[in-house]
């Protein structure tokens, strides 16, 4: 039986095509069995899952109601409506107030209007374990929402499948500093509660599944996990080797000296100067 999968991504103004994109699939009859959100993603992927009535169409219009900011109509005022934003959004985020704490500030904005987004958007008790107890066709898509944990720079997953996804998860996928605060919510691990940042900082596109090791159509997927510690390593490594090539390309390996060959295409397209003149601009 083949499962359709479907990844939102961050990134706001992603947040708006995204929306374009479920209404095709589901114009064209194609209901995503799991869907993967992370930050604006995650919004969408939480609204699409857990609609409260049973046209998730209509309520992913009614989330971007609710997200879209007033405008000005006339063209001159473009510039002014793209700085619209830095006012708060009443659906999403509203400034802070509490001038008299600004050392301590650690975020420009308070996320509590997102709660009351949701409350209106989305029927949390299908976004839980007890979802998949129910006969197929009444079950609504599996929910994997990413956030990283300040305490330990990981990248978690909140599974519908494994947890209760509450607004706190949603919130927490989609605070990203230093605009938003830090979420405090409950942790894939027995509950308890740890604070998160976005988790687009880490991984903008949630494709893999942590610690685990996925066969599909004759392909492994293998889900690190903590892919962000291993960045560091693979990069440094790939630098080092494609550095160490280029070097014994332009020298002698038993004099040691620099050795040129101005008919090598890679020693051309790496030359910024020669004899004194420059041969390549930037």
């Amino acid at each position: 039986m083949a499962i359709t999968g479907l990844v939102l991504q961050g990134g706001g103004a992603l947040g708006a095509f995204e929306l374009g994109v479920v209404e095709c699939l589901l114009d064209n009859g194609i209901r995503p069995d799991i869907v993967s959100g992370v930050s604006i993603g995650a919004i969408n992927a939480t609204v699409l899952c857990g609609c409260r009535h049973s046209d998730p169409k209509s309520a992913l219009r009614e989330l971007w109601a609710d997200l879209t900011t007033f405008s000005f109509p006339l063209q001159w005022a473009a510039n002014m409506n793209q700085k619209m934003s830095m006012f708060g959004n009443p659906g999403m985020y509203r400034p802070r107030t509490d001038y008299f704490n600004i050392t301590g500030w650690t975020s420009f904005y308070d996320t509590a209007p997102l709660d009351e987004t949701l409350a209106r958007n989305v029927d949390f008790k299908k976004l839980r374990p007890a979802n998949f107890k129910l006969k197929p066709k009444d079950q609504a898509p599996r929910l994997i929402l990413t956030a990283t944990n300040l305490l330990t720079g990981r990248l978690e997953r909140f599974d519908s499948k494994d947890m209760q996804i509450e607004a706190a998860h949603v919130r927490a996928s989609g605070s990203l500093p230093p605009s938003f605060p830090p979420t405090a919510a409950p942790s894939p691990d027995k509950g308890v509660e740890q604070l998160y940042w976005d988790g687009g900082l880490f991984d903008n596109t949630p494709l893999s599944k942590v610690d685990q090791v996925v066969e599909a159509h004759g392909v492994t997927i293998m889900g690190p996990s903590n892919l962000p510690g291993a960045l560091a390593a693979d990069s440094s490594s790939l630098y080092a080797r494609n550095l160490f090539n280029f070097v014994s390309l332009i020298v002698d390996k038993k004099s040691g000296a620099l050795n040129l060959d101005w008919n090598d295409e890679i020693v051309k397209g790496s030359a910024v100067t020669k004899d004194g003149a420059v041969v390549q601009r930037g």
